[in-house]
């Protein structure tokens, strides 16, 4: 696909929610439209350094880009327009389109599931994201850069994204079984559990995996063909991020099974218990 350069528009009609500039040593500052518009406009005299511009008004972003020297693969426009929110991240030309979720649930289902969507475009100096609802991944990401936490590139944001997004599918994981450990002791009492509600968990788990989760196969073919500009350090990281997705869903898919006995729920436990790939993650 090919790339464009999107029309530009005054300042006073970006729907920048934030903005931050990294210098060559990591560390970010925040930035306004303005001042984001005057870097993009001088990037290439930026050595080492890039930026990363948040927006919160899709509706605003699709009309039309306000950035004039923003250039992007005309995939992106497309997955916002699509309102993909099916966790990913593909390779198009010298950028990545990343797709990620937050997800506010509890399991015992007193509030339905709430998600918020993160679009992201990423580049060897730039990352644009677009939210729509506010995360509570960039909220952390926001704080990391405010306190001085040092990110050396975009993809370094992206991994920090996506290692976030992995920790929810563990904690939500770790919860299902803890349940499933319930409804365990219950059978081994001799007691009936309620098939409804295991039947519910299984659904959840399903669709937790569907957001949360991006392809193991998918990642690791990124991991070993990324983009010329990634960094070494980066594609370890990314490779980090990718064998713990894999890891935690060995561990949810046999949750997501209907049991048909006692013995293949406590198998289900007794297996991830033994397997020493699993005990990273911490259930």
């Amino acid at each position: 696909m090919n790339t464009q350069t999107l029309p530009a528009q005054t300042t006073g009609q970006f729907p920048l929610n934030h903005g931050y500039a990294f210098s060559s040593n990591g560390v970010g500052r925040e930035i306004d439209a303005v001042t984001a518009a005057d870097w993009l406009k001088h990037q290439h005299d930026k050595d080492g350094e890039f930026i990363w511009l948040h927006f919160h008004d899709l509706p605003g972003v699709l009309e039309g880009w306000p950035l004039q020297h923003v250039r992007l693969p005309d995939a992106f426009a497309d997955t916002l327009r699509e309102g993909s929110r099916s966790t990913r991240i593909t390779h198009v030309n010298e950028n990545l389109i990343a797709v990620l979720n937050d997800v506010d649930y509890d399991f015992a289902r007193k509030e339905p599931l709430n998600v918020a969507t993160l679009w992201l475009n990423v580049g060897v100096r730039c990352l644009m994201s677009v939210r729509s609802l506010p995360l509570r991944s960039v909220s952390q990401l926001r704080q990391a850069v405010e306190m001085g936490t040092p990110f050396h590139s975009p993809m370094a944001l992206l991994i920090h994204l996506l290692q976030e997004e992995a920790d929810v599918l563990v904690s939500s994981v770790r919860t299902a079984a803890q349940t499933v450990n319930e409804v365990d002791a219950t059978l081994a009492a001799d007691r009936l559990p309620k098939r409804p509600k295991l039947g519910g968990i299984r659904r959840d788990l399903v669709r937790l995996r569907r957001l949360l989760a991006p392809e193991p196969a998918a990642l690791f073919r990124l991991v070993n063909r990324p983009p010329n500009w990634v960094r070494e350090e980066d594609v370890q990281s990314l490779r980090q991020s990718a064998e713990e997705f894999s890891v935690t869903l060995s561990v949810c898919r046999p949750l997501e099974l209907e049991p048909r006995n006692p013995r293949s729920i406590r198998q289900c436990h007794d297996d991830e218990g033994a397997c020493p790939r699993h005990r990273h993650v911490r259930f």
